[in-house]
């Protein structure tokens, strides 16, 4: 099971993010060698994508209650933690029930995600927790790309 974890966050951070205190769809962060990007916002979400070559990676994206409005500018980042899920569309592992995202598009594998920023919101910290289970928990930080 770890090792399954271990591969689906090597995958999942293949990415691009935007957003900014009146977000931009230019801005985006690296979360380790991978770019988080915003991509879109849904019912007070904000939808994050992963970029592969500057192509959205469709096998995951990361929705964050509360960042719809961060991003259309609407309201300001706080340091606060945000939470959300992170979903992996074509994982073969599963951890129980089928699930919805707010797009109607089915997933069986997911974790819990936090998102917190820093004083200064152009760095933040992103922890997942596998399946939600407490048991197999990754902490990645992101820097403002460039």
């Amino acid at each position: 099971m770890r090792q399954t974890k271990t591969l689906w966050l090597s995958s999942v951070l293949i990415a691009g993010m935007s957003i900014g205190s009146t977000a931009a769809a230019d801005i985006w962060w690296e979360v380790g060698d991978q770019t988080l990007y915003f991509d879109d916002g849904i019912a007070g979400m904000g939808v994050f994508v992963f970029l592969d070559n500057y192509e959205t990676n469709p096998d995951f994206k990361l929705f964050v209650d509360g960042m719809q409005d961060v991003y259309v500018g609407q309201s300001d980042y706080q340091t606060r933690p945000y939470s959300g899920y992170m979903v992996s569309y074509t994982s073969d592992f599963e951890c129980g029930t089928t699930r919805t995202d707010p797009y109607g598009q089915v997933f069986t594998h997911w974790s819990t995600a936090t998102l917190a920023f820093e004083q200064d919101e152009n760095y933040f910290t992103l922890t997942l927790d596998n399946c939600g289970y407490g048991k197999y928990i990754d902490t990645y930080y992101g820097t403002p790309g460039l």
